[in-house]
């Protein structure tokens, strides 16, 4: 027999996960999300997802849209690798 949770008050009305665990929404701040939401033309819900995440405006860009050049170390830090 298994427990059943409401989905009143879950996150995007999911009541549980696959693995049996409450979605819960993290806080955010209003004011983040609305410069989040303003500044990169987003849908709310991913704003504050974001903003949950602990993503700032300024790192929003690269999060969204990564590339190899922002992921990967300057090549001139690896071992044996000469400045030319």
């Amino acid at each position: 027999m298994t427990k059943k949770i409401s989905a009143e008050g879950a996150f995007l009305e999911v009541a549980r996960s696959l693995g049996g665990r409450r979605w819960n929404l993290r806080p955010a701040d209003d004011r983040s999300v609305r410069t989040l939401r303003q500044s990169h033309d987003l849908d709310p819900v991913v704003a504050r997802l974001l903003v949950a995440r602990g993503i700032t405006s300024a790192e929003a860009s690269d999060y969204l849209t990564p590339t190899l050049r922002s992921l990967m170390p300057d090549p001139s830090v690896l071992k044996d690798m000469d400045k030319a």
